[in-house]
């Protein structure tokens, strides 16, 4: 699991690299609520992504990124994300990055099955 260095701003973009993956990060407050883009190697992963409490972001590995991210409320409550609460180390929400290691077995959607698995009934 990786830390992401954000700042105490309202729209932000960071460029990093994860488990060899070039990724840019756009976090973005709207009056709805805290928003992330996720690019890796110039492919859109998401767009539009609503920032939630301890929920996995990219959520699909059929969309061919390693790993996941996942915001965490450090005070221990459950109150999602809003740009006043992130920046530096001791900031009440962060952003993680988790290796798939750090992610447990089945917790991901794999993906659309085929039509081949499941036919039609008759």
């Amino acid at each position: 699991m990786l830390l992401i260095p954000l700042a105490t701003v309202p729209n932000q973009i960071r460029t990093v690299v994860l488990n060899n993956q070039q990724c840019s990060l756009s976090v973005y407050q709207k009056s709805t609520g805290m928003f992330m883009d996720i690019v890796s190697n110039n492919k859109i992963i998401l767009s539009g992504v609503l920032c939630r409490n301890q929920c996995y972001l990219v959520m699909n590995s059929y969309l061919g990124f390693i790993g996941d991210f996942m915001w965490v409320d450090t005070l221990g409550g459950n109150a999602d994300p809003v740009y006043t609460g992130i920046g530096g180390p001791t900031a009440r929400f962060q952003l993680v990055y988790l290796f798939p290691a750090d992610i447990p077995p089945n917790a991901l959607f794999a993906g659309p099955q085929s039509a081949e698995l499941n036919p039609p009934p008759a």
